[in-house]
C-alpha cells in the first residue's frame, strides 16, 4: 500500500501545479466607473481610479485612440499586453476599464436607460487605449506552488527512507 501511495501523491501535486499555472494566466478586466461624454483629463480620470481602488496604478500618459466603424454591439480587443486602461465609449456613455494583465477581452455594449425609461443599446463607436506605466510584473504563485510541492516530495522522500530503515531493523 505504501507504494501506490506516493506516485498518487506525485501525480496530485503535479496536477496541483498545472492547474494553479493556468489559473493565473487568465486575467479578467473590470469596470472603474462610467462617466458622460469623451473624457481625456487625466486629473479627472485618476480621481475616478483613486475612487475605486487607490491601490491602482495613475494613468500616466496620454492615451491612443481608435475609432470603430460599424455598428458592433460586441468587439474583441487583442494585444493588450502592454497596455493598463481602456476607456470604450457607446453612445454618450463611456466606461473605464482596468485591465488587470488580460491580453484579450471582450467587451460587449452596456444597456443605457433613457429619460423615458426605454433601454437602449448604442454600438461602440471608439476606444481609448493607455500604455502600462510599469512593465507587469510577474505572478509568483506558479513558482511558490513548485516550491511547495518540491518541499513536500522530499518530505515524502525522507520520511519514506525512515520508515524503510526502521523496517528493515
Amino acid at each position: 500500500m505504501k507504494r501506490t501511495l506516493y506516485p498518487k501523491l506525485v501525480l496530485c501535486l503535479t496536477i496541483l501545479l498545472f492547474a494553479s499555472a493556468a489559473n493565473t494566466a487568465l486575467a479578467t478586466p473590470f469596470l472603474i466607473g462610467t462617466f458622460d461624454g469623451n473624457q481625456k483629463d487625466l486629473g479627472i480620470l485618476n480621481r475616478l481610479i483613486d475612487g475605486y481602488n487607490s491601490s491602482l496604478p495613475d494613468i500616466s500618459s496620454a492615451g491612443h485612440k481608435m475609432e470603430i466603424g460599424g455598428d458592433l454591439k460586441t468587439y474583441e480587443f487583442k494585444n493588450l499586453s502592454d497596455k493598463e486602461y481602456l476607456i470604450v465609449k457607446s453612445g454618450n456613455l463611456s466606461e473605464l476599464w482596468y485591465l488587470a494583465g488580460a491580453d484579450s477581452w471582450i467587451w460587449n455594449a452596456p444597456v443605457q436607460i433613457l429619460p423615458n425609461g426605454r433601454e437602449q443599446t448604442k454600438a461602440i463607436s471608439h476606444y481609448i487605449s493607455f500604455d502600462s506605466s510599469d512593465p507587469p510584473t510577474p505572478v509568483p504563485e506558479p513558482s511558490t506552488f513548485f516550491l511547495l510541492g518540491t518541499a513536500l516530495v522530499g518530505l515524502i522522500g525522507v520520511s519514506r527512507n525512515k520508515f524503510k530503515t526502521k523496517d528493515e531493523t
